[in-house]
């Protein structure tokens, strides 16, 4: 302050830009000619030492924290148990969804209410025909949520995020070759088209090989490469507009079910070619199949299952989660405690 009074006076006394006066300290002394500074330099300097005065006197500034790198062995171990522990408790809804989308349920007349079907489901095998299919289904897509959280996680790290949403889709991409056996599997067990485990396995490779188990894989992909997009891509955005400082399991649960019912709606109609090929006993391509669909029920033939689907997803995604991104806060405390010592 007092130095811009100085300068007020000088300028009305000479009215000239320039001005002589005693060096503030910090600034270089010249033993061979007066110190003259334009009133933009010294105001430059005044500001600067200023600044410097202040930032070296508050304390209160934290310094960058940093936050260990989990590795992605523990992150990928995460994301199977958070899938597996959805997969338990959601299991039910999704064997009256694949009722709903086959063939049988449309024959029956339950492809349009969730009641319908779970009284078959009940009078025909009891509650063992909620569970169908569940241990070779919750196996397989734990093992593909540990290929994509890996995946995922390596991805945020290395890569910009202007294109989240692409690594997302490849998040799924390495982890469809476990997802879709798991998938031809159990859905044709939740349709009692083999008996058991061990005779669909049996079944699938004597009539079609190894090539058997991936019956469906481009459906799959159609399904899910958008699915995972949107489901990963979404939820990490609205857990940024919601509070990107607050690490709540409530905001994370609030996006996770927003972001289902998004995933779950808009992917609805691929699931449902999907589900079509895989329980179909002719072999049919996914355009002929979407086709054929499309002739013998319209459009709402392709959204069949529906509300299952979307009470299945929403669900799910609130659960494993918001769940995984507890656990993985979990790892990033215990590699800094691991670090302080």
């Amino acid at each position: 302050m007092k130095y811009n009074v100085l300068l007020l006076l000088l300028l009305l006394q000479h009215g000239e830009p320039s001005v002589g006066f005693a060096v503030p300290r910090g600034v270089p002394r010249c033993s061979s000619c007066p110190l003259r500074m334009t009133l933009p330099e010294l105001s430059s300097v005044v500001t600067s030492r200023k600044r410097s005065r202040e930032e070296t006197d508050d304390s209160s500034v934290p310094d960058q924290v940093f936050v260990p790198a989990v590795p992605l062995v523990q992150l990928a171990l995460a994301g199977a148990v958070t899938t597996f522990v959805a997969d338990v408790m959601i299991h039910p809804m999704d064997c009256i969804k694949t009722l709903q989308q086959s063939d049988l349920g449309w024959e029956l007349g339950l492809h349009n209410s969730l009641g319908d079907a779970a009284q078959y489901l009940w009078t025909t095998s009891g509650l063992a025909g909620f569970y169908h299919g569940f241990l070779v289904y919750a196996g397989s897509d734990a093992l593909a949520g540990a290929a994509k959280f890996a995946t995922w996680e390596w991805w945020k790290r290395n890569m910009p995020s202007t294109i989240l949403f692409v690594g997302a889709g490849i998040a799924f991409l390495s982890s469809s070759l476990f997802l879709v056996p798991g998938e031809l599997v159990k859905q044709q067990l939740q349709m009692g088209l083999y008996p058991d485990f061990s005779a669909a396995v049996q079944g699938i490779a004597g009539s079609a090989g190894v090539e058997g188990f991936l019956v469906g894989y481009d459906a799959t992909c159609y399904r899910d490469v958008p699915y995972t997009m949107l489901e990963l891509g979404v939820y990490e955005l609205l857990k940024k507009a919601f509070d990107n400082e607050s690490k709540s399991t409530l905001r994370e649960v609030g996006a996770a079910s927003i972001t289902g019912a998004i995933a779950a709606f808009l992917t609805t109609p691929m699931d449902t070619i999907k589900t079509k090929l895989m329980l179909s006993e002719e072999s049919c391509n996914y355009w002929d199949c979407a086709m054929n669909t499309l002739e013998s029920h319209g459009v709402e033939g392709l959204f069949s299952g529906m509300e299952a689907r979307i009470s299945w997803i929403v669900p799910f995604v609130c659960i494993y989660l918001p769940l995984y991104d507890n656990i993985k806060r979990l790892l990033i405390q215990r590699h800094e405690e691991t670090q302080r010592l």
